[in-house]
């Protein structure tokens, strides 16, 4: 699920479209109509891997392909245009999904037809079908349902008006919502079947850390490579691989 060289997970696009789409509905923010879901082969640089142990590099911001972030020159530098990823934190605002609501960050360079691990090649995607909102939501006209003065989610109580589905941001209302998006994809894709690994990543800016927010520059400052304590990174055993598919 991407757009502009960003892309979430299933919990993560959920909780995008709640905090972030439908609370201005009619239009909805953006116009977005639908959620498009893809199937990502990922095959990072070694960078990450022997930096930390992981697979995923670290997230980076980008606009029209362009990135913005301030540790954008370093980061590519170091490890290539490898995907990086942020798990939702609570400064990004709602309340979290599940332990696999993240975003991913796609540096267009990066993009290839047969991802190898070399630095600009390290991704790839491939359509693996759509949901409309509307049929998400139970909505048989979007123009219709405008037009009675109804709103998909109301941040302030909670609830929708005319519209059911994003009632009750909490833990199990969120749940229900990942259940019944994943019966909507099984129901119409189910010979796909494609597993989200965790976020890994050690994003060493200050800004992305819950804690660390209001420190300048990065989360991990010393040569040699020890973390702020607030970044809440702890030493680990470095095993396994890096490519997911």
């Amino acid at each position: 699920m991407a757009d502009d060289s960003l892309a979430y997970s299933m919990q993560g696009i959920l909780w995008y479209l709640q905090n972030n789409i439908v609370t201005k509905s009619c239009p909805r923010n953006f116009n977005v109509t639908r959620i498009t879901r893809f199937k990502a082969t990922v095959y990072n640089t070694d960078a990450p891997f022997l930096a930390w142990g992981g697979q995923f590099g670290p997230f980076l911001e980008f606009h029209k392909g362009r990135c913005t972030s301030p540790a954008c020159t370093e980061s590519l530098r170091t490890f290539g245009q490898v995907v990086g990823c942020l798990p939702w934190s609570p400064y990004q605002g709602g309340v979290s999904y599940g332990n696999t609501s993240q975003s991913y960050s796609l540096p267009d360079s990066g993009a290839c037809a047969k991802p190898d691990g070399s630095p600009n090649c390290t991704w790839s995607l491939e359509p693996a079908g759509e949901v409309r909102l509307d049929e998400l939501e139970g909505i048989s006209s979007y123009a219709a349902f405008c037009a009675a003065g109804n709103i998909e989610y109301d941040q302030s109580t909670n609830t929708g008006r005319g519209c059911t589905f994003w009632d009750n941001q909490n833990v199990l209302g969120n749940a229900r919502r990942v259940a019944e998006l994943q019966a909507v994809f099984h129901r119409m894709h189910p010979s796909i079947d494609l597993p989200e690994p965790l976020c890994d990543s050690r994003n060493a800016e200050c800004r992305y850390h819950e804690d660390c927010r209001a420190l300048p520059g990065k989360c991990c400052p010393a040569d040699d490579g020890i973390m702020l304590s607030c970044c809440g990174y702890q030493p680990e055993v470095l095993t396994g691989a890096s490519m997911f598919t």
